[in-house]
C-alpha cells in the first residue's frame, strides 16, 4: 500500500469582523528599518508592536470552516520569531475557557507558562546553553515542540528546556490567541507579566502532524489584514517590500559602551538617607561592578542591585566588608576583607562575572572566587541600584544584616562590559549628599564616649552605645543596671513591644548561683508559636536552647 503525505496550508481566508491594521507604506523612512533588512526572507508578514497593541484571533471561529485546524493530535509544532530591544514583554498568549498558557519575555528570560485549571500552574525559564541577550535587537527563534504530554522548548535551534503536562493538550484548539500583548495583561497573567510587546513578530507557524500522514500548517500572518483584530498601533511589514528598491547599506549598530560611570564621586551624610538608580544590569553573558570607598562606621549597606528574589549587595557588618547574593538558589554572604574596613582609607571593591559561571570579588586586588551552581542563573538586576537600602525594610532580603544605610564616600561606581540602559547619575543638590569625598563625623573616635561599651552609629546621624557584656546600662554604658536577687521561686516577667529593625538582638545577663540546675530566663512568643530561646544551668555547665518551627538547637 503507498502512503501519501498531504499537506494543507491554511490561509486562514474566514470572514471575521476586524480592525483594519495599518500597512507600512513608506518602509525606507521608518528610523528602525535596518531592523527588518531581512523581512523578504520570509514568508509571512512581520508585525512591529510598540508596547501597548496586540493583534487578536478567534480560534473558535476558524473550527467551523478549518475543521483541520482543530484536528486533536498528539504531535504538533509551534514556532515564531521575534526581535526587541526590551527585557520584558508578553509575545504570545492563548487563553481558553479551562486553560491558559502563554511565552513571556520576563527580566530578559522567555518564559513558558500552563495553567490547565487543575492543580498550581506550570512554568519553565527556557535556557540553552551558551545562553545570549534575547533583547539585543537581532531575530531570535522560539520553538515548541509536542509529542504527548512531553512539551521540548528551542532557542534558536538550541534545546532550552522541556515540560511534562499533567492533562495531554492541544497548541491549536478553539479559543482566543493573543500576538505581543493582551486586553488585560497583568489580570491574564496573574501578575506575572505587566508589559506589552515592544518588538517585532514574524513567521507564527503552527504545524499538527496526523496519524494518517496529513501535515497542516497553520500561519496565522499570512493573511493579517483582512483575517485578524488589531488593536493600538501595529505596523505591518510585507515580505517584499524590501525588493522594490536598491537595498541600503547595512546600519552599523553602535557598540556597547565598556564603561558606564554611574558617578564619580559621591558622598551620603545621613544613614537614614538612600539613593535609587533605576534600570537594570545584566550579567548572564558577563561583565564587572567595580567602586571605591571609605568609612569610619562599622555598619552599612553600601549597595544592592536588583530585588529581594535575584539580587547582589555589598555590606559592612561589624567593621568587615561582605558580598551577599542571590542569583535563584538561595541567599549566600562571603566575607571580602581579613581586617576592618571602617578606617576612613580608600579600599577598592571589583565583583567580576565570567561567562564560565564563576563570580570573583577583588577587595583591595585579593581575590576571592564563588563557583556558580547550575540553578544560579538569575543573573538579570531589575529594578536598580539602591545605595544606602531602600526606604522600606521589606524591600531587602533578610540575609542583609546592615539595614540601617551607609554614611561615607563612595567614587567610581563603575559597569563594565555588561548589558544595561544606565546612565551617569544625577547627584540631587541635597544637605544629606555631597559630591566631594566627605568620609563623615566619627563622634565614635572620642575617648571612652561609650566607656567599656561598643560604639556604632545606628538609623540617623548619631551615634549609639552597645552595652552587652559589659555590667553596665544607659545611653553611655555608664550607669550599674537593675540586680535582682531570686530565692528559687520568684520570678520576672518582661514584656516588650515586636517591631522589625534587623534580625540581629542582643540579649545579656550577668548571674551568680550555688545552685547547678537553675533556670535563668526564657522567651516566649506572643505570636501562636511555640519558638522559644531558654539558657539554664545543667549540672553546673550553661546550656542553652533555640527551638525555631518546632526544631530545637541545643
Amino acid at each position: 500500500m503507498r502512503t501519501e503525505t498531504i499537506l494543507a496550508v491554511l490561509a486562514l481566508a474566514i470572514a471575521i469582523p476586524t480592525t483594519q491594521a495599518q500597512i507600512n507604506t513608506n518602509l525606507y523612512e521608518d528610523v528602525e528599518r535596518q531592523v527588518f533588512r531581512q523581512t523578504r526572507r520570509y514568508s509571512t508578514h512581520t508585525i512591529r508592536f510598540l508596547g501597548s497593541a496586540y493583534i487578536h484571533y478567534d480560534f473558535g471561529a476558524f473550527g467551523v470552516n478549518a475543521p483541520k485546524m482543530m484536528e486533536v493530535v498528539s504531535n504538533e509544532t509551534f514556532h515564531f520569531q521575534f526581535i526587541t530591544k526590551k527585557a520584558n514583554g508578553l509575545l504570545w498568549l492563548d487563553n481558553r475557557q479551562n486553560q491558559l498558557m502563554y511565552i513571556a519575555i520576563k527580566d530578559g528570560y522567555l518564559t513558558f507558562y500552563l495553567d490547565d485549571g487543575t492543580n498550581s500552574p506550570q512554568q519553565v525559564q527556557l535556557r540553552p546553553e551558551n545562553f545570549r541577550d534575547l533583547n539585543d535587537w537581532r531575530w531570535h527563534k522560539i520553538s515548541v515542540e509536542r509529542m504527548g504530554r512531553h512539551l521540548r522548548f528551542f532557542i534558536d535551534e538550541k534545546y532550552a528546556g522541556e515540560l511534562f503536562t499533567r492533562n495531554e493538550i492541544q497548541l491549536v484548539a478553539p479559543g482566543d490567541v493573543y500576538l505581543g500583548g493582551s486586553p488585560d495583561t497583568i489580570q491574564l497573567t496573574d501578575r506575572n507579566i505587566r508589559e506589552g510587546f515592544d518588538g517585532a513578530l514574524t513567521e507564527v507557524i503552527y504545524t499538527k502532524f496526523a496519524r494518517n500522514n496529513h501535515v497542516t500548517i497553520i500561519s496565522l500572518l499570512a493573511h493579517i489584514e483582512t483575517h485578524a483584530s488589531t488593536h493600538g498601533r501595529v505596523i505591518i511589514y510585507k515580505p517584499n517590500e524590501f525588493g522594490t528598491r536598491p537595498p541600503l547599506p547595512a546600519t552599523t549598530l553602535a557598540p556597547r559602551p565598556k564603561e558606564i560611570y554611574l558617578f564619580r564621586t559621591l558622598s551620603i551624610l545621613q544613614f537614614n538617607f538612600h539613593i535609587r538608580a533605576t534600570g537594570f544590569i545584566d550579567m548572564r553573558n558577563g561583565g564587572e561592578i567595580s567602586f571605591r570607598f571609605r568609612t569610619l562606621q562599622s555598619q552599612g549597606l553600601i549597595f544592592v542591585a536588583g530585588t529581594s528574589g535575584s539580587f547582589v549587595s555589598c555590606e559592612i557588618v561589624d567593621g568587615y566588608l561582605y558580598m551577599v547574593y542571590d542569583f535563584g538558589a538561595g541567599a549566600k554572604r562571603v566575607r571580602l576583607s581579613s581586617s576592618i574596613v571602617n578606617d576612613g582609607q580608600p579600599h577598592t571593591v571589583r565583583l567580576v562575572f565570567s561567562y564560565g559561571r564563576r563570580l570573583t570579588a577583588y577587595y583591595d586586588n585579593v581575590p576571592t572566587t564563588a563557583s556558580l551552581s547550575g540553578s544560579e542563573t538569575s543573573l538579570y538586576f531589575s529594578g536598580g541600584i539602591w545605595f544606602g537600602g531602600p526606604r522600606e525594610d521589606d524591600q531587602l532580603s533578610w540575609y542583609l544584616i546592615s539595614r540601617n544605610g551607609f554614611v561615607g564616600c563612595l567614587l567610581d561606581f563603575i559597569l563594565t562590559d555588561t548589558s544595561t540602559d544606565f546612565g551617569s547619575m544625577i547627584i540631587q543638590n541635597v544637605p544629606e549628599l555631597s559630591q566631594s569625598c566627605v568620609v563623615g563625623a566619627n563622634e565614635c573616635a572620642v575617648p571612652s564616649i561609650c566607656g567599656r561599651g561598643e560604639c556604632t552609629y545606628h538609623d540617623a546621624l548619631s551615634y549609639h552605645c552597645y552595652c552587652a557584656g559589659t555590667g553596665m546600662a544607659g545611653d553611655n554604658c555608664n550607669i550599674w543596671p537593675v540586680t535582682a536577687a531570686f530565692e528559687g521561686r520568684e520570678y520576672v516577667i518582661y514584656h516588650y513591644s515586636r517591631y522589625l529593625e534587623t534580625h540581629m538582638n542582643d540579649f545579656s545577663v550577668r548571674f551568680r548561683t550555688k545552685q547547678s540546675n537553675a533556670i535563668l530566663f526564657q522567651t516566649y512568643s506572643t505570636q501562636g508559636h511555640n519558638d522559644f530561646i531558654r539558657a539554664e544551668l545543667e549540672n553546673g555547665r550553661i546550656k542553652v536552647t533555640v527551638r525555631v518551627n518546632g526544631r530545637d538547637q541545643v
